[in-house]
């Protein structure tokens, strides 16, 4: 007969793990935070991206003009809702549009450290070491080892909300008479979709499972009198998206964000492959190769298998991970197959897939360890897979160095690069209160100080979407009625959308290294 491992090992292992989770998190959160030291040129060619200045303009503004303004000519609801808040409560407290932008960096590295927290709880509940050991390992391989989180978009808040939210679905299945507990789950649903509206979809399979397993335990299986206290979750859950959707009406004319219309419905806009989106199963970047697809696949029926068809009693509340994981797939796949359909696909979307991939090659190592340990019942198996995880944890401060290392003895990223000196050019040289047009208007907007009006209109308001990018007006008509003076954009871009714009007079242009490509700006008539 195989021995089991003791519970005083696995309380032994648990402090151990716990140790290591706090080292990690103060070494992460130390080392993100240090890049600041690096100043704005890293910063903006490394840290951030375009769409990162979507949100500080806008929040900036909305404390300069009164309302959420990008260009502080036309309204906007082109942001995602919680992300867009935090960041206004920080404009507010800034008193510089730099001092804003490494406080959102400071705040990004804070939320990738405050997930490990979760985290462990999940592994507590499990009762399980090794797992949590697996749960930390890769997340710390996608938010440190990796740049995917520090690009100070909304994914970070997205990471840290998902995972509270599996720790109380994980709760709540566990005791399912919790009213506090569903409660609280019920808050993180609202929160997760207005982190990300796509995100609705995680949302709404999670508490429909959460509320079919109560009302399974229900004897008969009916609400009696007495637990009609557990509507309560269910109305705040429905005020919760009316809150939302009303948010963004009054925002911006539209009751989704003008940006999620455009994606949906603009056939112009830059798309992706499906094929390409599918076959990359939304998995973390790191993870993605030639042998993404058979990868994942494999791993799924694994796990499927392992916790479907096998007795997966080792773990506490087996049948608990089960119907989550079983959740979480449903929930990735139904995410894949939409973003495969819009053929839209950016990394910061795709936090609920990512933890969702991070639980399932936890539980794949998990039970490999478990096997192992117990068919060759010998500690020293267990020590041995405990030093792959420690290599494992090891690998995402090493990665962290090369990236850094590489970034540093670069001349900076081109575009970005490019970008923010024209953004300064334009500070110094262009006459006060000009108005300019752009379909990449992040940094130039936000460093420049000039009104810059986003041209893709993501940004932009519904009735620019409605009027110009549904072909009722031109864009010269566009630009006289706002009265844009400049045009400045990559001559790519301009070949791409409007071909015809390339022949108005060019101002000056700034070469992006190496790619035969510059960013300019154009005059649309003399002032």
């Amino acid at each position: 007969m195989l021995k089991p491992v003791s519970n005083k090992d696995n309380t032994r292992l648990y402090y151990f793990v716990a140790r290591l989770i706090l080292v990690l998190g103060i070494l992460q959160f130390i080392a993100q935070t240090s890049l600041l030291l690096n100043g704005i040129g890293y910063i903006t060619s490394w840290l951030t991206i375009d769409d990162t200045y979507y949100y500080l303009q806008t929040a900036w503004n909305f404390k300069e003009f009164g309302f959420p303004t990008f260009d502080g000519i036309n309204p906007t609801n082109g942001v995602q809702l919680l992300w867009f808040w935090i960041i206004l409560l920080l404009a507010w407290g800034s008193p510089t549009k730099i001092f804003l932008l490494y406080t959102t960096i400071i705040v990004v590295a804070l939320l990738n450290t405050l997930c490990y927290w979760p985290i462990w709880q999940i592994g507590r509940l499990s009762g399980r070491p090794f797992l949590t050991l697996g749960l930390v390992g890769l997340w710390a391989l996608l938010s440190f080892g990796s740049n995917a989180y520090m690009i100070a978009m909304e994914n970070s808040l997205h990471a840290f909300i998902f995972w509270l939210l599996i720790w109380q679905v994980y709760s709540f299945l566990i005791n399912v008479h919790s009213i506090k507990t569903l409660l609280l789950l019920t808050i993180l649903c609202i929160l997760n979709a207005w982190t990300r509206l796509d995100a609705g979809l995680f949302s709404a399979i999670l508490y429909m499972y959460c509320i079919y397993v109560f009302l399974r335990h229900q004897s008969p299986p009916r609400l009696s009198r007495n637990n009609l206290k557990y509507i309560v979750p269910s109305v705040l859950l429905v005020l919760g998206l009316l809150i939302q959707l009303l948010t963004f009406k009054v925002m911006g004319g539209s009751y989704i964000p003008v940006s999620a219309l455009i994606k949906l419905t603009v056939s112009d806009f830059v798309k992706q492959s499906s094929v390409e989106i599918l076959t990359s199963l939304a998995m973390p970047p790191m993870l993605r190769s030639p042998l993404t697809a058979p990868l994942g696949i494999v791993s799924i029926l694994f796990v499927g298998w392992h916790l479907f068809f096998t007795k997966y009693s080792y773990l506490n509340s087996s049948r608990v991970l089960r119907g989550l994981w079983g959740c979480l797939l449903v929930g990735a796949m139904g995410q894949l197959f939409a973003i495969a359909q819009t053929k839209v696909f950016f990394n910061w979307y795709l936090s609920p897939s990512f933890v969702f991939w991070i639980i399932t090659f936890a539980i794949f190592l998990d039970s490999i360890e478990f096997f192992a340990v117990r068919y060759f019942a010998h500690k020293s198996i267990r020590y041995a897979f405990i030093g792959l995880m420690v290599i494992l944890l090891l690998i995402s401060p090493v990665q962290f160095g090369r990236r850094l290392t590489r970034n540093l003895s670069s001349n900076g990223h081109g575009l970005y690069t490019t970008r923010y000196n024209m953004a300064l050019w334009m500070q110094t040289n262009l006459p006060a209160n000009s108005v300019c047009a752009s379909w990449n208007a992040g940094q130039l907007g936000y460093f420049s100080n000039c009104r810059v009006i986003n041209l893709d209109g993501l940004i932009n308001s519904a009735e620019y979407y409605d009027h110009v990018l549904l072909g009722k007006v031109s864009l010269f008509e566009y630009f006289k009625e706002n009265n844009v003076s400049y045009l400045v954009d990559q001559t790519n871009a301009l070949e791409r959308n409007a071909p015809n714009l390339l022949q108005l007079p060019l101002v000056t242009n700034f070469p992006i290294d190496g790619t035969g490509n510059a960013v300019a700006i154009w005059r649309i008539y003399q002032q």
